[in-house]
């Protein structure tokens, strides 16, 4: 089932340039999906729920497809790079956040 998966994943990134960010991005969606999967097997679901929820739970990408399609020059897109440091950001707002909350107990 996880070659299932990775075709699933394969199928979106059909029309992505396979750069080093966007292969990067979809192994990290398809591990993720894996795990998913695994998780539901161990809840109990059928190998083909187990599927159907590891893939509902990508939702939609229409929107992060499209930022990898789009041009580099345009100073308005959104880059792989922009979403990363979000995420950078994001974990280390998150990390003080829980060492003010340990330090404060």
């Amino acid at each position: 089932m996880e070659d299932k998966l990775r075709a699933y994943m394969d199928h979106l990134f059909r029309d992505v340039k396979p750069t080093r960010s966007s292969v990067e991005l979809k192994e990290e969606i398809i591990q993720n999906l894996v795990d998913k999967y695994h998780d539901m097997l161990a809840e109990g679901k059928t190998p083909e729920a187990a599927y159907n929820i590891a893939v509902a739970s990508v939702g939609d990408t229409d929107e992060l497809l499209s930022a990898l399609h789009q041009d580099r020059g345009n100073p308005n897109s959104v880059t792989l790079e922009d979403i990363e440091k979000g995420r950078r950001k994001s974990a280390l707002l998150t990390a003080i956040a829980v060492m003010m909350y340990i330090v404060r107990i």
